[in-house]
């Protein structure tokens, strides 16, 4: 599963450093950050943790993946405070 995970951090990162001032590109990758995803229990938590873990790379090489971070910040934030 490590070399699975390894590998979509990987794939993200040369996808999202090649094509992602895309907008199109952009666009589709915000658009299925949480697709699928089911929430239980603590719904706020989530939400939360979702933010502190996009913080961690706000300082991050690639611009795309900072402005992802921004967007993943401001929404989960904004879901937070719903």
């Amino acid at each position: 599963m490590a070399s699975a995970i390894s590998f979509a951090v990987a794939l993200t990162e040369f996808v999202l450093s090649h094509w992602g001032e895309d907008d199109v590109v952009f666009s589709s990758f915000l658009a299925s950050t949480h697709n699928l995803e089911v929430y239980f229990g603590d719904i706020s938590k989530a939400h939360r943790n979702h933010a502190e873990l996009a913080r961690q790379f706000l300082s991050n090489a690639t611009p795309a993946i900072r402005r992802w971070a921004e967007a993943e910040v401001a929404n989960e934030e904004a879901k937070d405070n719903a």
